[in-house]
């Protein structure tokens, strides 16, 4: 098989981790990898961590659906006259509608990878992607009416964030590195990760659940909350409440590692539930949006736990089972996106 020129954007932080181990696994079978982001949440910091080298195109348009536009157009416009003359043979995306309409227009193929089928930018990538790859948990019914069909679409197995996790490097240290107090390490520790509130699929929901569990935790001393915003306004709003068994971290840190050391993790999010689910730890869900088929499947089979209610709280144990899902290693999604290359050349 030809060396491919692959162009890769990343454009929030999960997906960083993601494309981490891909992007090694091309490159070291002779692959040529080019990345672009967006700066976004921790993406910049977490790139620059992990060194991977990668070209900066704009910035996240906040909540103004105005914005979400117009920043859509002008980065896409971007990257369109970035790929003039790469000569790219593949663009891989994760959610990213930029470089779905960037490269259509340049005749670049495009593979799409996601895990939530709810998002409606899927209406856009599904329709200009050549092959959508995602998690067999999903019903292929819910991809329909975004234009997906069975000779676009891809399934594999398990969790991205298993995938992700497999060789993973954990760093023992993590707690120095946020300063926790070391007279609070016999507390029982929550890491706590906020709604996506800038997303456009949560732009108009309130997650009411997310603050009463702020006001709830913070009246308990036998506990300590290591709280991890996704934006600044997440950050201001929370330092602003002074809350003593609050730990904020304010920076970007490694949240795997992270997730390791502690007792519980809650998210409104999906990302680092599911981190939470491959390591074994106890998870709350308060993720406010419909469920996608992903976490359906994880509660069913009870990995994962969707709170509902402040009164449905308890300090959960750590789970002495093992996670028992079968899962695509980074090997075999390489292996799987390049036979998918082969087939549409």
């Amino acid at each position: 098989m030809k060396k491919l020129n692959i162009w890769i954007d990343v454009t929030n932080s999960p997906h960083v981790l993601f494309f981490k181990p891909l992007i090694k696994e091309f490159e070291k079978n002779g692959h040529k990898v080019t990345v672009t982001a967006r700066n976004f949440a921790q993406t910049i910091d977490l790139l620059k961590q992990n060194k991977i080298k990668y070209t900066k195109f704009s910035h996240h348009g906040g909540k103004s659906l105005f914005k979400k536009i117009f920043f859509l157009f002008k980065r896409s416009y971007l990257l369109y006259k970035f790929s003039k003359n790469k000569h790219f043979d593949l663009a891989l995306s994760h959610n990213s509608v930029d470089v779905c309409i960037a490269s259509y227009f340049r005749k670049i193929p495009v593979f799409d990878l996601f895990d939530y089928e709810f998002a409606q930018f899927h209406h856009i990538n599904f329709r200009l992607s050549k092959k959508i790859f995602y998690p067999k948990f999903i019903n292929l019914k819910d991809l329909k009416k975004y234009g997906a069909n069975k000779n676009k679409i891809i399934k594999y197995d398990g969790l991205k964030e298993q995938m992700v996790l497999k060789d993973y490097n954990f760093d023992k240290n993590i707690f120095d590195k946020i300063n926790f107090p070391k007279n609070s390490l016999k507390k029982y520790k929550i890491l706590l990760r906020p709604p996506a509130t800038m997303a456009l699929y949560h732009r108009n929901i309130k997650n009411q659940l997310y603050l009463d569990l702020i006001n709830y935790l913070s009246n308990k001393k036998n506990l300590i909350v290591i709280f991890m915003p996704r934006t600044k306004i997440q950050l201001n709003e929370i330092q602003s409440k002074n809350l003593s068994n609050f730990l904020i971290v304010n920076k970007t840190i490694d949240g795997p590692s992270l997730i390791k050391q502690v007792d519980l993790v809650i998210s409104g999010g999906g990302t680092m539930n599911r981190e939470a689910v491959a390591l074994n730890k106890p998870v709350y869900s308060i993720l406010a949006l419909k469920l996608g088929g992903v976490d359906k499947y994880l509660i069913k089979n009870k990995y994962l736990i969707k709170l509902n209610s402040i009164e449905e709280f308890k300090l959960l144990k750590n789970k002495n089972n093992k996670i028992n899902i079968k899962y695509t290693t980074p090997k075999q999604m390489c292996d799987l996106i390049l036979k998918n290359y082969n087939l549409i050349k």
